[in-house]
């Protein structure tokens, strides 16, 4: 919060020494250091980083996210960081920014590439409920389908987050109706 110093002190010398004008100044401090405080945090609310529930609901809404009641603050920051990291071409550097903002720092992640061999290792370290959930779903599309993915979550003896897999099955009957019946 920014410095702030009694509005009495900006009036001239004997209006300070009138008791109603003490009073007035007193009643005004609390309004503008009230100011003050409602403008920091507007300020702050204006970053992703930095907002608070309501900055974060403003930005979902400006960006046309909606979020389920459950998650988590810094699950709904994150997917707004994915929102405003969107953007092409799709390179390893523009990854490298998407997993440094989605977990937290350069020790949150490692990338290892064999673009030879077309295989990329992703380990993440996050602990954040719903935030692996959101790597995996850009995963899915920032990647190119000819790459093979590892992707591994982890967690120090905490808790662990898993990934399902799924595939689809499809199933193949043939029946054979024999003629003499």
């Amino acid at each position: 919060m920014r410095e702030y110093t009694s509005l009495i002190n900006e009036w001239i010398k004997p209006l300070r020494k009138v008791k109603e004008f003490q009073e007035i100044a007193k009643v005004e401090d609390l309004e503008f250091q009230r100011l003050y405080g409602l403008a920091d945090k507007a300020l702050l609310n204006m970053f992703i980083e930095w907002a608070d529930e309501t900055g974060i609901a403003r930005l979902e809404k400006i960006t046309g996210i909606y979020s389920d009641v459950s998650d988590p603050l810094e699950t709904r920051r994150t997917r707004l960081y994915m929102y405003w990291l969107e953007k092409a071409p799709y390179t390893e550097e523009n990854l490298r920014e998407r997993l440094y903002a989605m977990c937290g720092s350069l020790g949150g992640y490692e990338l290892n590439t064999d673009y030879p061999n077309y295989a990329i290792e992703i380990i993440t370290r996050v602990k954040v409920y719903g935030v692996f959930d959101q790597i995996t779903s850009m995963l899915d599309y920032f990647l190119p389908a000819n790459l093979e993915l590892t992707l591994l979550n982890q967690l120090e003896g905490e808790s662990t987050t898993g990934v399902t897999i799924g595939s689809p099955v499809t199933v193949a009957m043939i029946y054979t109706i024999p003629e003499n019946h």
